[in-house]
C-alpha cells in the first residue's frame, strides 16, 4: 500500500501548498516564499485560501503580470492583523523560487494596512 491511500498524505500535500503561498513565524506570516519561477512569470493572477492561521483566516492573491507581482492579502484576524510579510524570491531578471547564488536575492517587504 503506498502513500496515495492514506488521508494524511493528502493532508500533507495540502499543507505542502499552503506553505508556498502564506506560513508564519513568531509573530508574523510570512507570504508567497515558496512559489515557483514559472508562477511568478505567468502574467495570472495566483490565489490560495482562504487557509486557518493562528492569526485568523487568511486568502493571498498574487497579481504576475506587475513587477515585481503584486501580493495582496484579506483576512478575518482574530484580534488584530499581525506583521505580514511578503517573500518572493528573484534574480536581477525575473521572480524564480530560491535564493542560490550571488546575482539572487529575496524581495522582502511588509504590506501596510492596504494590502
Amino acid at each position: 500500500m503506498g502513500d496515495g491511500q492514506h488521508g494524511w498524505a493528502a493532508a500533507e500535500w495540502v499543507l505542502v501548498v499552503r506553505s508556498l503561498f502564506v506560513r508564519e513565524e513568531d509573530d508574523r506570516l510570512v507570504l508567497c516564499s515558496g512559489l515557483l519561477p514559472e508562477w511568478l512569470n505567468s502574467g495570472k493572477t495566483l490565489r490560495f485560501g482562504p487557509t486557518a492561521t493562528r492569526f485568523g483566516s487568511v486568502t493571498v492573491k498574487v497579481d504576475t503580470a506587475t513587477t515585481p507581482p503584486r501580493v495582496s492579502v484579506d483576512g478575518k484576524w482574530h484580534k488584530h492583523r499581525p506583521h505580514i510579510e511578503t517573500a518572493i524570491p528573484m534574480t536581477n531578471d525575473a521572480p524564480r523560487s530560491g535564493a542560490n547564488d550571488a546575482n539572487d536575492q529575496l524581495v522582502r517587504r511588509s504590506l501596510g494596512e492596504g494590502g
